[in-house]
């Protein structure tokens, strides 16, 4: 239906203004800002040590400061960029549905995620990393239409892949299922000759390149530095699709409801993964369904196996967005298998369609917002608490560490000639716990910038002279002038 293709691309468009401003609104994050000074800084070493730095990502922070500026957006600008791939790709996947409106509820689920669109608003990896592993895949699904098996017709399919490894490193889950799947279909189909003798070629050394240089840098982080231990450690159902959930529904605590849902989702994987088992060993056949399901399943086995052979967390929050295109895709490819193998009932696709389009299109208006982002909320009144402490004459501020944060990183470089202040950081159970040391502190500073958790009844109780300049809704935060 050339109406519904239409309304694909408004609300492909609709989006990308609606990342644009939000690039522009958002304050910046902690993250992004320890991202800033290592680029700023061209601090390399400390980059390749940490899991933070996204180095396509870094190297758009990098050209964005270079052209542009050091605005927020001008940062960012790569991730920006990156929606217009993702969102194609989506576009064009959802056309390969053969129920026109189970298309488009792909469509919409793939793009109308709030969690998801937070990382085309922020100089991240993981909206780039997401766009590439869409790509990847769609440009897979066009040659397993032509049976294409050739290494060099799949050189454009792994170069998308390492591109989002180099995205974002949690990627290389996907990476390594992408060409298990690959090698085990095309030696299904093939036999494997074509692979031999061995000889260079563009895919080999994508391959063994990519996988060398993702390898070496992360046993780097781990070994060296130790940085990579951000992830979960309750379980792969807890914490992979758990967190995946609860982001996505942009609920910021793990509820018993949550956790359901998360069983609920894995079940159907399961499902998924074994219906397209037991309809390859049938028909013989490689699908995008199957293709998919291993695609799935080799990330969750490998993800399992680092776990348990390397001590490697389980993904979390926001890595395992690295997933999410890939289920959306799971669930809706077996739904078009099953109706137009088995059901083939219109009337009935044609409700469950628009039934999950309206739960998506409620979800994201529902967490529709300009000014925050779901995994780093905190940050949001950072820059305003910083104002009101300059505008009352702030010398000496005492500052809860995700303020400071940011504030060392970025804010103390772009605005250097404002704010003139000295800061001091303290972690967030010293104001809960106001032990008689900090108590004491306390009266070192002329302000405090603090974030929940913290009951100023309770300050002042213990005896702390202190009067609220302001405190902002959104965060919670505060910003007090210390009397002494």
């Amino acid at each position: 239906m050339v109406m519904l293709k239409g309304l694909k691309w408004l609300i492909f468009l609709s989006l990308f203004v609606y990342i644009v401003v939000r690039a522009v609104t958002v304050p910046i994050t902690h993250d992004e800002a320890y991202s800033y000074f290592l680029v700023k800084t061209n601090y390399v070493v400390a980059m390749a040590g940490t899991a933070n730095t996204h180095w396509i990502n870094a190297l758009g922070m990098k050209i964005g400061s270079f052209l542009l500026g050091d605005l927020p957006w001008q940062l960012r600008i790569f991730s920006i960029l990156a929606w217009l791939i993702y969102g194609f790709s989506a576009i064009k996947i959802s056309e390969k549905i053969q129920n026109k409106l189970l298309g488009l509820s792909l469509f919409i689920c793939l793009v109308a995620n709030p969690f998801l669109l937070d990382f085309f608003s922020l100089a991240r990896g993981y909206g780039l990393a997401c766009a590439f592993t869409l790509a990847s895949i769609w440009k897979a699904l066009k040659l397993l239409e032509k049976n294409l098996w050739e290494l060099k017709d799949w050189v454009p399919i792994v170069f998308f892949g390492s591109l989002a490894v180099f995205s974002n490193y949690t990627t290389f889950y996907f990476f390594m299922a992408l060409v298990c799947s690959f090698l085990s279909f095309a030696i299904y189909k093939r036999g494997g000759q074509h692979f031999l003798p061995i000889r260079f070629s563009k895919w080999l050394i994508i391959i063994v390149g990519t996988s060398i240089a993702a390898i070496s840098n992360l046993l780097f982080i781990k070994l060296y530095t130790g940085d990579l231990e951000y992830g979960g450690n309750d379980g792969l159902i807890y914490s992979v699709f758990g967190s995946l959930v609860s982001g996505s529904l942009y609920v910021p605590n793990m509820t018993n409801d949550i956790i359901v849902f998360a069983y609920v989702v894995f079940l159907l994987v399961v499902v998924a993964v074994a219906y397209s088992g037991y309809i390859f060993l049938v028909d013989k056949t490689i699908t995008p369904l199957s293709f998919l399901s291993s695609i799935v399943l080799w990330m969750l086995l490998f993800n399992i196996s680092f776990h348990y052979a390397f001590d490697t967390p389980y993904l979390f929050s926001r890595t395992t967005l690295v997933f999410y295109p890939c289920i959306i895709l799971l669930f809706h490819f077996l739904i078009n298998e099953i109706q137009f193998a088995q059901l083939k009932n219109r009337f009935l696709l044609g409700a469950f369609s628009i039934l999950l389009i309206a739960v998506f299109l409620y979800n994201f208006i529902a967490n529709f917002n300009l000014y925050y982002c779901y995994e780093w909320k905190d940050q949001a009144d950072t820059k305003r608490c910083l104002d009101v402490a300059n505008a009352d004459g702030a010398e000496n501020i005492l500052i809860q560490k995700w303020h400071a944060g940011v504030y060392i990183n970025y804010y103390s470089v772009v605005k250097s000639k404002q704010y003139s202040f000295k800061i001091t950081p303290f972690l967030p159970e010293e104001i809960v716990e106001l032990s008689d040391s900090f108590k004491k502190t306390f009266y070192e500073y002329d302000h405090a910038i603090l974030l929940p958790p913290f009951n100023l009844q309770q300050m002042h109780n213990e005896g702390l002279r202190f009067t609220v300049l302001e405190q902002f809704h959104l965060t919670g935060a505060a910003v007090l002038k210390i009397q002494k």
